[in-house]
């Protein structure tokens, strides 16, 4: 069977027991399991079949059992289990992708096996603590391979094991307990037990994750809470018949830290949907900009001379000067500045190509946090780890733990010269940023976990992105991520404070209809709070439907009345549903309250265009002309009135203007108008041809767009009669080009 049939059942099996529909479940696992001939599951089947049937007759009998709704329960709970189980069962047997394949050659270990393991892992904890291991790293260079070998064994024991029994969770709990580890080896494991988690339900599993989710590391805390909170998005619709899972959402809903946690990885979440975008802006504009600005560079910043002793002591009093040589360049670069100071992952697009070192080839590394304790990095690193180079590398909370590795290995070509002088000009830049983390540090205290949090996401971020087999394990970046549609985020935090924080981290990254969707359950408990209001009407307003814009602008007009936003809005909403009257009626409103705003006034001469009242229309455009000089737009507004009530020199002026700055084809259309209406038929006709070219020579376009001026331009005393002549005329001029 083919893995999208089999992950299609799955998925329509799995809908069915949300719904407590256990006939067609049964029906689908059935089926999945004439093609798995196992027996054991077989049998399993034919006995949840045959107690539901028993309940489903004394049911119907109308026979009192005080157990039927545990036995129910328990069927729905064993019929998920068991379909979990087919599942796995089948995709190990036919999927190609990367971790079934490595399935099939990984048999889960006996308990000896495991054992010698841990054995073998404690013996090098013991050994080499980390002065000794970066002081003689080509004597210990078998050592730590084995060592890597043995975190590579824990890693997919933990990560390919579809149910964790008695002994795999004491394994797990062992390993986590084993004396001297690094703490990047257990957090490794974290990202195992997640792997996992997400791949095949377990609440055994799920457990372990909670029970993680408190440790007194932050590393492997956050690792952990970001494990659990992934793992109840995927399976939310399950966790009604998991009572045991809530009452644990509840008892760690009351420890503050872990909320904070939730809020802060929910909203890193969030911003990694900017990645992408972040990544185009860096290729297409800052980097373009930054390649335009080398030839200054070799001038004005002296090259010849960079490696004078005093080359880092004061920044060029230049830089700004030569920046504004690439017009856009200083915003650019501030912008990014914000940026990565929020957080933002800014570095995708610098450190995408340096992921092909054979460093990446194995596959934990793509999870273990930055650590000079590491092995693969102590080989090709040697003396250089503890260098005041990596010591403030390895502190920056500005790249990611696999960036870090790659920045590493990337300098090993690099002379040593080179080195000290990046040295120093990265601990002075990081040394100002080491400076404020310290004065963030006292506002807030939980920096170092919102880091370390941040980090792993944009390490997961890279590995769903770059890693060669990315497509096998899917892209949780690429998924909707709206923890606030899921129930059990409601469990985690009930403080629809903390919403309004998510809603708003929507609304100010243009997510406007999961900005929207927050806003909404908030309403639900605190409907007349005008900002939301407005907001979640701004929101529905962006998704086009004005209709149901309007309600929350009206309800937040009504609570806080002559609101000039909310007028204005309202009036918008109104014009774009063809309902000049009321439009006009809301901007009436707003120019009492604000008689010199232009919009207003530029507003109002729209409605009164859209009503057909050109000479009051025409009123409005001058003032805005009068009041704003270098606005060049209204011309257009104004040559179009001019023109209809018949003040043909002024049109032509306007015209004429538009045409000497930048005309559109509408204009040079409309120009040709007016000189037809003047009697200038040679000056129509060139008017029209401009028009045709800026069509793209699309000569059915122009006369789909010129037959709704037909009327207009027989009222205006243009003969009916020689409009086909004069478009024969333009066709044949047209063909002659």
């Amino acid at each position: 069977m083919e893995e999208k049939k089999i992950v299609e059942l799955n998925r329509k099996a799995e809908a069915y027991l949300r719904e407590r529909l256990l006939k067609d479940t049964f029906d689908i696992i059935s089926e999945m399991l004439e093609d798995l001939q196992s027996v054991d599951l077989k049998d399993k089947m034919e006995q949840y079949q045959t107690t539901y049937k028993f309940m489903l007759k004394y049911t119907v009998a109308g026979v009192k059992d005080p157990e039927r709704d545990t036995i129910y329960h328990d069927l729905i709970t064993s019929a998920f289990r068991l379909l979990d189980e087919v599942t796995q069962q089948m995709l190990t047997k036919y999927s190609p992708a990367f971790p079934f394949s490595l399935k099939r050659s990984f048999p889960i270990p006996k308990a000896e096996i495991v054992n010698d393991k841990f054995e073998s892992l404690q013996g090098f904890h013991d050994k080499l603590e980390l002065s000794a291991l970066v002081e003689s790293a080509a004597d210990h260079s078998q050592e730590g391979e084995k060592y890597l070998e043995d975190l590579q064994f824990f890693f997919n024991y933990f990560w390919l094991s579809d149910f964790y029994n008695e002994q795999t969770v004491r394994h797990f709990r062992d390993y986590m307990l084993l004396d001297n580890g690094p703490v990047f080896g257990k957090s490794l494991m974290i990202s195992a037990l997640t792997l996992s988690s997400m791949r095949c339900f377990d609440p055994g599993k799920l457990k372990l994750l909670f029970d993680y989710s408190v440790h007194k590391n932050d590393e492997i805390r956050q690792r952990a809470i970001f494990g659990a909170l992934i793992v109840l998005y995927i399976f939310d619709g399950r966790l009604q018949f998991f009572p045991e899972i809530n009452h644990r959402l509840e008892l760690l809903s009351e420890d503050k830290s872990f909320v904070k946690s939730v809020e802060k990885i929910v909203i890193q979440l969030i911003r990694s949907k900017e990645t992408e975008k972040l990544t185009k802006k860096m290729q297409e504009e800052i980097l373009p900009e930054m390649v335009k600005m080398n030839p200054y560079i070799m001038d004005k910043l002296n090259l010849d001379n960079l490696l004078k002793d005093d080359i880092t002591e004061d920044k060029n009093p230049d830089w700004q000067h030569m920046f504004d040589d690439v017009p856009g360049l200083t915003n650019k670069l501030e912008e990014f500045s914000e940026l990565q100071m929020e957080g933002a992952d800014v570095f995708m697009s610098t450190f995408a190509m340096l992921k092909s070192f054979p460093f990446f080839k194995r596959l934990i590394n793509w999870f273990i946090p930055f650590s000079v304790q590491h092995p693969d990095l102590v080989r090709a690193a040697g003396e250089d780890l503890k260098t005041d180079f990596i010591s403030a590398l390895k502190d920056t909370r500005f790249l990611c733990n696999s960036d870090k590795y790659s920045f590493v290995l990337s300098v090993q070509q690099v002379p040593s010269s080179y080195k000290e002088m990046m040295s120093k000009a990265l601990n002075a830049e990081l040394g100002q940023f080491d400076e404020n983390d310290k004065d963030d540090a006292v506002i807030k205290p939980d920096l170092d976990a919102e880091k370390i949090s941040n980090q792993y996401i944009q390490d997961l971020y890279r590995f769903a992105k770059l890693h060669p087999q990315k497509r096998d394990f899917g892209d949780l970046f690429s998924w909707r991520l709206d923890f606030h549609n899921k129930t059990f985020f409601e469990k985690i935090i009930e403080d629809k404070k903390k919403w309004r924080n998510i809603g708003e981290y929507y609304f100010a990254k243009n997510y406007f209809v999961e900005a929207l969707e927050v806003f909404e359950i908030l309403l639900q408990d605190d409907p007349e709070n005008v900002e939301i209001l407005q907001k979640a009407g701004y929101s529905m307003q962006l998704a086009g439907d004005y209709q149901g814009a309007l309600q929350f602008y009206t309800k937040a007009d009504l609570i806080r009345s002559q609101e000039l936003w909310t007028i204005k809005k309202i009036a918008y909403c109104y014009r774009q549903l063809s309902m000049p009257d009321k439009a006009l009626e809301y901007y009436r409103q707003a120019e009492v309250i604000d008689d010199e705003n232009l919009r207003v006034q530029l507003s109002i001469g729209h409605c009164l265009l859209d009503q057909k009242k050109y000479g009051e229309a025409l009123k409005y455009y001058f003032r805005v002309e009068y009041l704003d000089t270098k606005n060049t737009r209204v011309w257009k507004p104004i040559a179009w009135c001019s023109f209809v009530t018949g003040k043909l020199d002024q049109a032509l002026k306007y015209y004429q203007r538009i045409a000497d700055d930048k005309a559109d084809m509408h204009d040079y259309m409309n120009f040709g108008h007016v000189m037809w209406v003047k009697q200038d038929r040679q000056g129509a006709l060139a008017m029209y041809k401009q028009s045709v070219n800026l069509f793209k020579g699309d000569m059915e376009k122009f006369i789909k767009v010129f037959n709704v001026d037909k009327t207009l331009l027989i009222e205006k005393g243009v003969d009916q009669n020689e409009m086909p002549i004069m478009l024969d005329r333009l066709r044949y001029d047209l063909d002659q080009l």
